[in-house]
This record gives structure tokens, C-alpha cells and sequence, in this order.
């Protein structure tokens, strides 16, 4: 950026914001101090200096007079696409084209595709919450008729609708259990969606006595509260009816969302920034906050979908699939094959997980020997990135100790093989 205005009296930057240099966008909000009114933009970062894009003639008048006072805010980071995708939303909140505070002359033209709005997600649900949405009983026949949106990854749990079943009959009432979550008229007048409490619907129906003269409690969400979720939005609102803190519930999954999330990158969404790795807004909010998923799930959710878009990538390129050598797997036999391969005199023969190598452990299996032989095997995609640089710091370290008497030896397991399912 070139020097700063004299026209700007404030400048706020975020206190979370990394170095300009290391960014490719920012979108950024310039309101005149004195009318109120305001222009959003994005910066695209490179070897262009500007402070701005506006071709309003008034704004632009008003910018070059000496007098003027601004604020000039930078709001958010990312990649252009999604920068674009963030300027849109928050004009088309104000309809900033046709809002007489505002000096844009469009709406925006978003370059990627919308992610979740968690506004509208959160907002049923404090609804839901709150019990602000209608409280209805319904009875077998038309409960039994209702179809699901499938969210999770494991759909039916035996063992819990068992359990819920006989608790029921027990009771012979379902006050204890939570509502079915309907969205009203899905279909047609009268022909409701589910989208929360299959467990307990399945466990109603299953009763011996309950079900049959007995109703159960559902909460409708009016159309015009979900009429303008996509399909994301729809399954991340089912998600959000199970938080996983939630002890007395079946928490949404790691697995759950891996797939769910996956779904979307394979629909063509950005979920994270491709140069800085850090979740898109939307999606950290819907993770930490509605779901709220702790640091170690989230990294594991960003893994598993990072594992499935190189799973695909191997598919599309070659035919391959990756090689597992789980204990229950086909292929768990060869482990020990290979350490017997290189199994000699004056020779230690290891074989292991590439995650879990490290010169300690290499050292303490030595038993005095010359030669080392590490025989490793990845167990997912990930980890088979990740291993050159563990092999290059494990070797630093060993030379680092001048072990030049002794040898080193790596070999890396096969984990890539042509799909034999077909």
C-alpha cells in the first residue's frame, strides 16, 4: 500500500491480521466521518498501489478534498474468489446498490460459490431453542410416513433406538423425549421433512404398546423460515441439532462432518484459504460455534477432507487406491515380511507407522547393531506428505550425533495400488 492518505483519520486493522504481504485479498470498508455514508471493496494485493476501486463521482470527490474525514477499516482476508463471494454478501445485506448511504454501485459479483450462512442456521435454532416455533402432536400413522434428510455419517444406531423404545414403553409416554424437528410442508401441504430426532421417531415406532394409541411431540419450522436454505444449509442445520457437547444426545461426529464438509468441496466450495490453510469464516463459526467442535476435532475434520481430496485425485489420475495395513486389512501380514526381509546379523530390521518414527525410539531399538533398516508404511494420504520432511529431520539428527560407523537405511512401504474393486 503507498503512503496513507491525509483523508483518513482512522485506520483500523484488526489485531489477528497477518502481514499485508503474505495476504491475496482483503476486503475493506471506507465510511465518511461526517455523513455516515460508505463505500466496501476488495483489495486484490499485488504490484498495483491504491487505496480503492470506486468509480463514483461523488465519492471520489469527496476523497481528493482536503478536508475530508474517513475511516478506513480492513474487515476480512482470503483468497479473491472468496473475497468476492464476502463483498457480496454484505452488500446484498443492505442492498447496498439501491441504499442511499452507500457509495457501491452494485450488489457485487461473487467469483466462487456461497458457503453456509450460519446467521440463518443459528438463528432456527435459538427458535427451536427457545420454543418459538409451534409445539404439535402427532400419532403413528402419520409419523411413519415421514422421511429424513440424512446428515450423519452413521445413520441409525440399533442399540439407541432399542434403548429409546423401551423407555417409552416403560414410561408409556414420550415426555422425556425431545420433539421431532419437522420443516413444514417440505413436500406439499401437510407432507413435512424431518430433519432432527430420526433416532427417536424409529424408537417410537418400534414400541410394543405405546405407539399405538400414543402421540409423540414435533416442532414445524415454517416454510418461510428454511425456504431459502440450500441443501448445506439444511444439513448443517440437522448437524446443529446435535452439538457434541451435548451429553444426553448422539453427537455429531469428526466423521460426520469430514463427509458433510467433504460434500461440499466436492461440489466446488472453498472451506479454507489454499495459501494460509485457515478456515473461511463461515465454516470455523459453524464448527466451533454451532457444532462446538473443540482445536483437535476441527484438525482432524480439516485432515479427513484433505485425505479424501487426495484419495479422489489418485482416483481420477490413475485407477489407485490407497494401501492399508490395519491390523483387520488384507495386507496387515506383509509388516511382518518386511522386517524379516532385512532381518541379518549386525542388522536391526523396524518396521512402523511413518507418524510414529523418531530418532529416540530408532536409537532405543537398535540393540548396538551398525546397520539400521526404518521400513515404513503411511496410514493415510497425509501422512505420506508429511514423511520426507519427518525422514529429513530424523537424518539431521542422526548425523548431527556422528554416527558415521553406523548406517541408516529408509524404505518407504507401498501405499498406492490399482482399484480391484470393479
Amino acid at each position: 500500500m503507498s503512503k496513507q492518505p491525509k483523508q483518513i483519520k482512522e485506520l483500523i486493522i484488526p489485531p489477528n491480521m497477518p502481514e499485508i504481504n503474505t495476504l491475496e485479498a482483503i476486503m475493506y470498508l471506507i465510511t465518511c466521518l461526517d455523513t455516515g455514508k460508505w463505500y466496501r471493496g476488495i483489495h486484490l494485493l499485488g504490484d498495483r498501489i491504491y487505496w480503492h476501486t470506486s468509480k463514483n463521482k461523488e465519492f471520489n470527490k469527496k476523497w481528493v478534498d482536503k478536508n475530508s474525514r474517513f475511516r478506513y477499516e480492513y474487515e476480512e482476508w482470503g483468497t479473491y474468489p472468496f473475497m468476492t463471494l464476502r463483498e457480496h454478501q454484505e452488500l446484498k445485506k443492505v442492498d447496498a446498490k439501491n441504499n442511499p448511504m452507500s457509495w457501491n454501485g452494485s450488489n457485487g459479483s461473487p467469483r466462487t460459490k456461497a458457503l453456509i450462512d450460519i446467521d440463518k442456521i443459528d438463528q432456527i435454532l435459538n427458535k427451536i431453542k427457545n420454543r418459538e416455533y409451534p409445539i404439535k402432536e402427532m400419532y403413528r400413522k402419520d409419523v411413519k410416513n415421514i422421511q429424513f434428510l440424512q446428515t450423519r455419517e452413521q445413520q441409525f444406531l440399533r442399540n439407541k433406538i432399542t434403548n429409546i423404545s423401551l423407555a417409552i414403553d416403560k414410561a408409556l409416554s414420550t415426555d422425556k423425549c425431545d420433539p421431532l424437528v419437522l420443516l413444514e410442508d417440505f413436500y406439499d401441504t401437510g407432507k413435512h421433512i424431518g430433519i432432527g430426532g430420526n433416532h427417536t421417531r424409529r424408537g417410537y415406532l418400534q414400541t410394543k404398546h405405546y405407539c399405538k394409541h400414543g402421540a409423540i411431540d414435533v416442532v414445524l419450522i415454517p416454510r418461510k423460515d428454511y425456504e431459502d436454505l440450500t441443501e448445506d444449509e439444511k444439513k448443517a442445520l440437522g448437524n446443529g441439532l446435535n452439538p457434541k457437547d451435548e451429553v444426553e444426545k448422539d453427537p455429531t461426529s469428526v466423521e460426520d462432518q469430514i463427509k458433510y464438509l467433504y460434500e461440499m468441496v466436492d461440489n466446488g466450495n472453498e472451506l479454507w484459504d489454499p495459501n494460509t490453510k485457515r478456515w473461511h469464516k463461515p465454516i470455523k463459526r459453524y464448527l466451533e460455534d454451532t457444532l462446538n467442535f473443540k482445536p483437535n476435532d476441527i484438525k482432524k475434520v480439516k485432515k479427513g477432507i484433505q485425505n479424501r481430496i487426495l484419495n479422489k485425485d489418485m482416483m481420477n489420475k490413475g485407477g489407485l487406491v490407497f494401501k492399508n495395513y490395519d491390523k483387520e486389512g488384507p495386507h496387515f501380514h506383509e509388516l511382518a515380511k518386511q522386517q524379516k526381509r532385512y532381518e541379518a546379523e549386525s542388522v536391526t530390521s523396524i518396521v512402523g507407522k511413518s507418524s510414529s518414527v523418531t530418532l529416540d525410539r530408532i536409537i532405543a531399538k537398535a540393540n548396538g547393531n551398525d546397520t539400521i533398516v526404518i521400513s515404513v508404511h503411511h496410514i493415510d494420504p497425509i501422512n505420506e506428505q508429511k514423511w520426507p520432511a519427518i525422514q529429513k529431520r530424523i537424518q539431521e539428527g542422526w548425523d548431527y550425533f556422528d554416527n558415521d560407523d553406523k548406517n541408516i537405511k529408509f524404505y518407504e512401504m507401498e501405499c498406492w495400488v490399482p482399484d480391484r474393486s470393479k
